[in-house]
């Protein structure tokens, strides 16, 4: 997401631009989805100048070009695990990068500025994550990776997907796996503990064998 420089404090305006902002990458036509829990960084003002894909009768938002660290930034391991699995799978061009929920925090423990935690949960079940699912539906790609597990089910998303009508998901490495969906949900990237190396390696061999 292009950002203003420097600290810009969120705007009422801002937060309801993150929520219909989707994530980076080319959104129609990547092969993989990489969905995490929320952005990392810093929470500068929003500035629209994205690309746009409409929903349901919605304008949304995303950025067409995927991340990467500018100079001595430090890359992410979310984002290095993403790429990884992409170029290990020949898809260096056409994954996608989302989350769970839009607003962008420094750390895990910060609050969210402009929204209460309850204000939050709730706009993001009732508002992003139907926008989210909606573009996974009408994008199709061939598989969705949530790497978050307490988000994922919190948020209620196997619902919005249809997916507590769906066979129980197959247990395989700590993985949640969908198999007719080709969704799978797992530990976040950013930690070792929760995704690790081997974990890594194993996800890219399920990938490999769904997109064929």
């Amino acid at each position: 997401m292009r950002h203003t420089g420097g600290f810009v404090p969120m705007q009422d305006t801002d937060i309801e631009l993150f929520f219909r902002f989707l994530g980076y990458g080319p959104i129609k036509t990547a092969k993989v989805w990489f969905v995490g829990i929320e952005p990392g960084g810093v929470r500068n003002a929003f500035v629209n100048e994205q690309d746009g894909i409409s929903l349901n009768g919605e304008d949304l938002l995303y950025d067409a070009s995927i991340p990467t660290p500018a100079q001595a930034e430090r890359e992410t391991r979310v984002w290095t695990c993403s790429r990884a699995m992409a170029e290990a799978l020949g898809v260096n061009d056409a994954y996608f990068m989302s989350n769970m929920a839009p607003l962008p925090r420094l750390s895990e423990g910060a609050v969210h500025e402009g929204v209460s935690s309850a204000e939050y949960a709730t706009k993001v079940t009732s508002e992003y994550i139907p926008r989210l699912c909606a573009a996974i539906e009408s994008c199709s790609p061939k598989a969705v990776i949530f790497h978050g597990k307490g988000a994922f089910h919190s948020y209620g998303i196997a619902k919005a997907l249809g997916l507590d009508r769906a066979a129980k998901p197959q247990i395989t490495n700590g993985f949640e796996i969908y198999e007719d969906r080709k969704i799978i949900v797992c530990g976040n990237f950013s930690r070792g503990s929760n995704f690790s190396n081997a974990q890594m390696s194993s996800m890219t061999e399920k990938l490999r064998d769904w997109l064929g």
